[in-house]
C-alpha cells in the first residue's frame, strides 16, 4: 500500500507538470520503459514534449535517456550534448524544479563531479520526497559507500518498485549479498515479470547464477538469452558470453565477440558487452582495453562495478586496474 500511495504521489506530481492528457501518457509509456528498452522511453518522452514543450517531467526522463546514451546505442560523443540541450531547456523554465535538479546530478556525474551530483540528487529528494532516489543509490554504490546506498535503494524501491527492483537487484549482487538478491528476484519476477521485457530479468537472472556458481542455470539463461539476441539489448549478450566462457564454451563466447565486434564496425555498440565478455574469457589486455574505451564512453554500468563489483576481482591486482580507478576518478572518491 505505502508503494501504491507514493507511486501515485509521484504521478500525480508529473500530472501537475502538464494539463495535455496525451503528453501525460506519453510520458507514462516513457516510464514504463525506462528500465529496460530506452529507446522507446526516449521516443515517448520526445513526444510527451511535442504535445508540450514545457512539461518537466518528461524533461527529466528524456535527459536521463541521453545522459545514459539511450541504453548504450548512441555514442557518448552524441548523446551528451543533447543531454545537456534539454537540462537548458528546463532550467529555463524552472531552475529548481526537483526534475531539472536530478538532470543537472546526470550531468555532473558525467563529468565525474560525484559530490556535485549528490548535491543535486538530495537536493531534488529534499523538494520532491516521494521522487525515488535510484540515482543517488547508484552514485553512492559507485563510490563504494555500500551501506548508505542499500539503504537509499530500499527507499527508492518502497517508492517504486517496478522502476528500482532491477537497479536494487543488481546492487545486492555487487554487494555480496547474492541470496538475498535470488530471493528479491524471485518476488520480484511473481508480481512484476509481466510489466517488463524478459530482458531485464533474464540478465537478473544470469548474474545472480553466476555470482552463486551456479553456472549450470546461469548457462541455460545465457543460451535463451543469445537465442533471442535480435530482441534485446547488446550488453545480454555480453554476459551470455561471459558465462559461457567461465564455463569453457570459448567457442561459443567468441561467435558473440565477433557478432558485437562486426557490429561495431557498422554501426556503435556500447564498450560494455565487449568488456564483460573479455573478462569472461580471461583476456585481461582485451579486458582493460575495453575498460578503458567504458570509461571513456561513462558506459555507467561498468563504472558502478569498479569499486565493489566482486566479478571484477580477477583484475583488482593488475596496475592497469589502478589507473582505470584514477580515469574514473574513483581512486579518492568518497
Amino acid at each position: 500500500m505505502r508503494s501504491t500511495l507514493n507511486r501515485e504521489i509521484l504521478n500525480s506530481s508529473a500530472r501537475n507538470r502538464t494539463d495535455n492528457l496525451e503528453a501525460y501518457n506519453e510520458y507514462l509509456l516513457a516510464l514504463h520503459y525506462r528500465t529496460d528498452i530506452w529507446i522507446r522511453s526516449v521516443d515517448h518522452a520526445k513526444r510527451a514534449l511535442e504535445l508540450d514543450p514545457e512539461f518537466l517531467s518528461a524533461m527529466g526522463l528524456l535527459a536521463f535517456g541521453y545522459a545514459t546514451r539511450v541504453g548504450g546505442t548512441m555514442p557518448e560523443a552524441q548523446a551528451f550534448p543533447l543531454a545537456r540541450e534539454v537540462v537548458a531547456r528546463a532550467m529555463a523554465i524552472d531552475p529548481e524544479a526537483p526534475e531539472v535538479l536530478v538532470a543537472l546530478g546526470h550531468i555532473a556525474r558525467r563529468e565525474f563531479r560525484y559530490l556535485d551530483a549528490i548535491d543535486a540528487y538530495r537536493k531534488a529528494q529534499s523538494l520532491n520526497p516521494a521522487m525515488a532516489t535510484i540515482h543517488l543509490a547508484n552514485l553512492l554504490i559507485t563510490l563504494g559507500r555500500q551501506e548508505e546506498a542499500l539503504s537509499e535503494y530500499r527507499h527508492a524501491n518502497d517508492l517504486d518498485p517496478i522502476g528500482v527492483g532491477p537497479s536494487y537487484i543488481l546492487a545486492l549482487i555487487q554487494t555480496g549479498r547474492v541470496e538475498q538478491a535470488r530471493i528479491e528476484q524471485t518476488e520480484r519476477e511473481a508480481r512484476y515479470l509481466h510489466l517488463e521485457s524478459n530482458s531485464v530479468a533474464l540478465m537478473t537472472d544470469l548474474l545472480i547464477h553466476a555470482a552463486l556458481g551456479n553456472w549450470e542455470k546461469a548457462v541455460e539463461a545465457a543460451d535463451w538469452t543469445l537465442a533471442r539476441a535480435a530482441s534485446f539489448s547488446s550488453t545480454a549478450s555480453g554476459y551470455s558470453a561471459y558465462v559461457l566462457a567461465r564455463v569453457g564454451r570459448t567457442d561459443d563466447a567468441m561467435t558473440v565477440i565477433a557478432d558485437l565486434e562486426r557490429r561495431g564496425t557498422a554501426g556503435y555498440v556500447s564498450p560494455t558487452p565487449l568488456f564483460w565478455a573479455y573478462l569472461g574469457m580471461g583476456d585481461k589486455d582485451k579486458t582493460f582495453e575495453w575498460l578503458d574505451r567504458a570509461i571513456d564512453e561513462f558506459a555507467f554500468i561498468v563504472i558502478m562495478g569498479l569499486k565493489t563489483q566482486p566479478l571484477f576481482d580477477p583484475l583488482r591486482d593488475d596496475p592497469r586496474f589502478g589507473a582505470a580507478l584514477v580515469k574514473a576518478r574513483l581512486d579518492q572518491a568518497k
